[in-house]
């Protein structure tokens, strides 16, 4: 009788810890919208409206992360969950209207080709083996001649196979944007992950894309681990171009090692990440691989350098190695290699078996 009791007391408690956001989502015209895609941006959390637009979503122990209302042929709808944890959500999705700033280019195998590569090479990263965009040809380019600004829209969700870190991506990628003559790459984008079947391997290959990421040190800042994980944190400003370098970027360094409570504030319950002018991310980088059917950490390393810029901005950052607006964040260096190849959901924790 004692043990019916308790199975039943931790069943209630299951299901009172569980956090399950619903609601119904409706298009423009009030009809309910069946398979829209409803998940927590960066995570392997997500689920499908029913035929009568209903939905229910157990969003774990996430607190802080963005949800997102994808359909084909819509406009994405994103909120953050706090605001609609302990509502009953209603959602109206806009149908998409087609407005193009410049000519877009109709598909040809030359154009295609010729935009493709380029792409690719600042979307998904070196390894195009191994990641591959299933849908890749559903991409429109359009090309600004006289700006030499390259454009990418994906009227289709991107289905992104990851062999190498054994996901599969579902990106709904917002905006890319290429400019030539300021050397500059933006893109911005949603995801949501599922695992398919990862091995040895690719558990080495998903340490290797953690250690030295945006989500490694934006986790050691958030728990003031800088210096136990590996990094070190230089204060760089930028001089007078004009007068000392015309034709240069001129960089000094004013301090080293510095500790995290110079560029990380706590606000109330929040940290935000504040700084001025540049900060130089350093990591000794340590590879990780399989010997004797056992993962090691190499004694070998590489060392990165990296560069943060902020742009007179401040923002939130997570415990997950999330922040509230990562599109404000320039990076330079080892960081900027962090391309969709190597992204790994939020929920990622580095194990070595």
């Amino acid at each position: 009788m004692n043990k019916l009791l308790l199975l039943f007391l931790l069943f209630l408690s299951a299901i009172f810890s569980a956090q399950v956001l619903s609601g119904i989502v409706f298009s423009e015209n009030n009809r309910p919208l069946s398979e829209v895609n409803i998940y927590l941006d960066g995570s392997k959390i997500h689920t499908l409206s029913d035929t009568n637009g209903n939905f229910a979503l157990d969003i774990q122990d996430q607190k802080n992360a963005a949800l997102v209302f994808h359909k084909n042929g819509f406009e994405t709808f994103t909120v953050p969950i706090s605001e609609v944890v302990g509502k009953k959500a209603k959602v109206v999705l806009l149908k998409i209207q087609e407005i193009e700033e410049v000519v877009l280019i109709p598909y040809t195998d030359e154009a295609y080709t010729k935009f493709i590569g380029y792409f690719l090479a600042q979307f998904i990263g070196i390894d195009q083996v191994n990641v591959k965009i299933k849908n890749q040809k559903t991409l429109k380019f359009s090309f600004d001649k006289k700006k030499q600004i390259l454009k990418v829209k994906a009227p289709q969700t991107l289905i992104i196979n990851n062999k190498r870190l054994a996901y599969q991506v579902q990106f709904n990628l917002l905006n890319f944007e290429a400019d030539f003559k300021n050397n500059t790459v933006a893109y911005s984008g949603t995801s949501y992950f599922k695992e398919t079947n990862p091995k040895k391997s690719n558990q080495v290959n998903r340490l290797n894309a953690y250690h030295g990421s945006l989500m490694h040190f934006i986790r050691s800042a958030y728990q003031d681990q800088i210096a136990e994980q590996g990094f070190w944190v230089n204060h760089i400003i930028k001089l007078d171009k004009d007068k000392i370098a015309p034709k240069e970027k001129a960089l000094a360094l004013i301090a080293t090692k510095i500790p995290t409570s110079s560029f990380v504030k706590k606000v109330g319950n929040q940290k935000i990440l504040e700084f001025k002018e540049v900060l130089q991310i350093n990591y000794p980088k340590h590879y990780f691989a399989i010997k004797k059917s056992k993962i090691i950490k190499e004694t070998s390393m590489v060392q990165q350098t990296s560069y943060i810029y902020i742009e007179g901005n401040s923002f939130e950052i997570y415990p997950d190695g999330n922040s509230s607006e990562p599109e404000l964040m320039l990076l330079q260096g080892s960081l900027s290699g962090d391309k969709m190849g190597n992204f790994l959901p939020l929920d990622y924790e580095p194990i070595v078996d």
